[in-house]
């Protein structure tokens, strides 16, 4: 069994419904492509870092598109 199917999916999804709302969070609204263009410097960043594959990453953060941004960022980098 391929270990990325889910980040093939979510891949998919993500360039699908590029000019549709992904996250709402208060008076933000965030769309697939702004999530994905985020996700992306969080994934370049991981790749930078040289992590094992089996490493632990934390995430820290006060604003809800903001951990979800981070999730999909480190499912990426997997």
């Amino acid at each position: 069994m391929n270990k990325k199917i889910f980040q093939y999916r979510l891949q998919a999804s993500l360039n699908r419904f590029q000019d549709q709302v992904a996250v709402e969070y208060g008076e933000r609204a965030v769309t697939y492509a702004e999530l994905d263009h985020r996700s992306n410097r969080i994934t370049g960043w991981i790749s930078e870092q040289g992590l094992a594959e089996e490493t632990f990453i934390g995430i820290l953060v006060s604003d809800r598109t903001a951990f979800i941004t981070s999730i999909i960022g480190i499912l990426k980098a997997r």
